[in-house]
């Protein structure tokens, strides 16, 4: 699981094709992971398709707080918890 959701992280990161809170998406996956949850591909993806939507708005705020800095000290593993039990397709609360 570890390996597919860095393969996950890395691809969507390194080629720059993903908005600003697609990336959002690998950087609470990774979170998850350090608070020991488990997430499936399928929730990655289904975050990244939501995300895919992101209104211009959106995207203002996801560049403005969507740092790993920002996620783990907004969100808790409850939170994502929470999150990901939802599919990934929730949006995580608004700050």
């Amino acid at each position: 699981m570890r390996g597919s959701i860095l393969f996950i992280v890395l691809s969507t990161t390194s080629f720059g094709c993903n908005n600003a809170c697609q990336e959002i998406c690998g950087r609470m996956a990774n979170y998850a992971e350090d608070c020991n949850l488990p997430v499936n591909d399928a929730e990655i993806d289904a975050c990244l398709e939501e995300q895919a939507e992101a209104t211009d708005e959106e995207l203002k705020t996801c560049r403005q707080t969507g740092s790993a800095g920002d996620i783990r000290n907004t969100l808790t593993c409850e939170d994502l918890a929470e999150y990901w039990a939802g599919g990934g397709s929730v949006p995580p609360p608004p700050e």
